[in-house]
């Protein structure tokens, strides 16, 4: 397997020159330009982020230029060796160790191979090429471990065993699905072979299966976590070890930006006509104040940076090492309520959980994998105030209304389904879907209207402004510490109506709160309502 490299930036170590000639004298392939075919990038200082992300966006493994230096050495120090080409029967023999599997329903394919620690998985729809990605684990046996859970999992969601189009036979990043590479009796050359595929990113790893749209089908044993409604985990006396590539994954992900705000996945609304949720892991859509726990600063922020400041045991037995992704909540209907205790209260953060549905730092890996994780640590930690959103797989389109019918009639906001095998992404994704009966939206608060009767001398509804410019007033929702303390001149309130008027004004609109998280209104989204079947 030839692999081809690319260097950019400035190199501080040796000359542009130097480091191409030895490169080229260990075998390596030199290019320009990064593509596809391109196995690694070596970046000096001022590297190209636009070069970089390309390389990102394929899959390329990324190292610095120190990095760079120091394996170079070790692959020089083990020997060195003849590349070696197969002979037809170990190609023969290699294509039979290769899977492919079709799914006639979604019209696409799904191919895995390993190479001693690496596996490889090309996806994409049947009778395109797709793309290829790979994953190195820490053990063979992990490897393999991994290889026949996804295979099995594949099958369990409708993929079949088929026969693999000739087109792909060249399309390999690996030409081998051996343990081994060359003449197994040259040990020497084996071990040369085996450190110059273990090149690692330590500064900026691009680890494979787990980019772009087309990994995202990637799915690691979804049915493994199909949990009953009522289970509880403080029961659970042990739970299987993870591997340790989830538990001490080579790279993770960071969703704090510089301004401390928060990069967190965001829903769309769901379009039955438009996704079958068959498959999909189901929670409830928690009305509460969305949070982020940051690790390293044992503190929780909100999607604008905002940090909320609870007292020390309320956080108690939270990961100091892994981010989560979560919702501060009080119970169904007491949205008003929660907002008062996060933005002022101490002992009243009793009343209180922090609703984890997520690993942020772990988003590379599979849902159900990032699920795995959460149980252990609350198994583990058994934090007081903490708990894990449950999650149940819906075996049919009728098991998502039943469900939104459920959990509406106990005054729940609605539902929330995640595609099975997602990874986290920043920003808006349509594997996170929300589903309501109802439309809500924020509005900035431009005046107060002075009550009448029972409300004399109090606020009798709020001035908003819609994004959209179109005024209207709100008061049903507001408690009587609502009218006394009316939300100030140029706050985002978040309110919910049935429709909106012939003159554009939401139709019966009633106040829900403060929007903590919102620096700008949105108006209602009208092509979310789903109504119930």
């Amino acid at each position: 397997m030839e692999l081809f490299i690319v260097f950019i930036g400035t190199l501080t170590l040796s000359t542009r020159e130097a480091h191409i000639n030895k490169a080229k004298k260990n075998g390596y392939e030199v290019t320009e330009t990064i593509s596809k075919s391109t196995t690694f990038l070596i970046c000096g200082k001022d590297g190209d982020q636009t070069i970089i992300n390309k390389a990102k966006s394929y899959g390329v493994r990324i190292i610095s230029e120190q990095k760079w230096v120091e394996t170079l050495h070790k692959v020089e120090t083990c020997g060195t060796g003849k590349k070696r080409t197969r002979s037809d029967n170990n190609k023969s023999q290699n294509q039979k160790k290769l899977v492919y599997l079709e799914s006639r329903q979604y019209r696409r394919f799904w191919q895995m191979r390993r190479v001693y620690k690496t596996t490889y998985i090309r996806t994409g729809s049947i009778g395109s090429k797709g793309m290829e990605t790979s994953k190195e684990y820490e053990t063979k046996r992990l490897a393999k471990e991994s290889m026949t859970s996804m295979i099995a999992s594949k099958k369990v969601s409708g993929y079949k065993e088929a026969r693999r189009p000739q087109s792909l036979d060249y399309e390999d990043s690996s030409d081998s699905s051996d343990d081994n590479f060359g003449d197994e009796n040259d040990e020497n050359d084996y071990k040369y072979k085996q450190k110059k595929q273990k090149l690692e990113n330590e500064e900026s790893e691009s680890d494979a299966t787990l980019h772009g749209d087309e990994t995202s089908d990637v799915d690691n044993g979804a049915a493994a976590l199909k949990e009953d409604e009522d289970e509880d985990l403080s029961t659970i006396k042990s739970l299987p070890s993870l591997p340790s590539f989830i538990t001490n994954p080579k790279s993770s992900m960071s969703i704090m930006k510089g301004n401390n705000s928060v990069d967190v996945l965001l829903a769309h609304p769901w379009k039955p006509d438009e996704t079958d949720p068959t498959g999909w892991w189901i929670s409830e859509k928690l009305d509460g104040v969305r949070a982020f726990w940051n690790s390293k600063r044992g503190k929780f922020y909100s999607r604008n940076g905002n940090e909320f400041v609870p007292p020390s045991w309320f956080s108690k037995g939270l990961p100091r090492d892994k981010d989560l992704d979560g919702e501060l909540f009080g119970g169904r209907g007491k949205f008003q309520s929660t907002i008062s205790i996060v933005k002022a209260g101490v002992e009243e953060w009793k009343n209180i959980t922090y609703e984890i549905f997520d690993v942020p730092t772990l988003g590379l890996l599979p849902f159900e994998d990032r699920m795995k994780y959460l149980k252990k640590m609350i198994a583990e930690n058994k934090p007081q105030y903490a708990k894990l959103v449950k999650q149940k797989s819906a075996n049919s389109e009728r098991d998502v209304y039943d469900e939104l019918e459920r959990v509406e009639k106990l005054g729940g906001e609605g539902l929330m389904i995640r595609k099975p095998g997602s990874l986290y992404e920043m920003g808006r994704s349509k594997t996170l879907l929300k589903i309501k009966t109802f439309y809500d939206g924020e509005a900035v608060v431009i005046g107060h209207e002075p009550g009448k009767g029972k409300y004399l001398r109090q606020c009798g509804s709020l001035l908003c402004r819609m994004a959209s410019g179109k005024e209207f007033k709100v008061g049903s929702g507001m408690n009587d510490n609502d009218r006394i303390n009316p939300p100030s001149i140029g706050s985002i309130i978040i309110y919910k109506c049935q429709e909106l008027s012939n003159s554009g004004s939401p139709r019966f609109p009633i106040y829900l709160g403060v929007a903590l998280d919102k620096d700008k209104p949105t108006d209602p989204d009208f092509k979310q309502k789903v109504k119930i079947k």
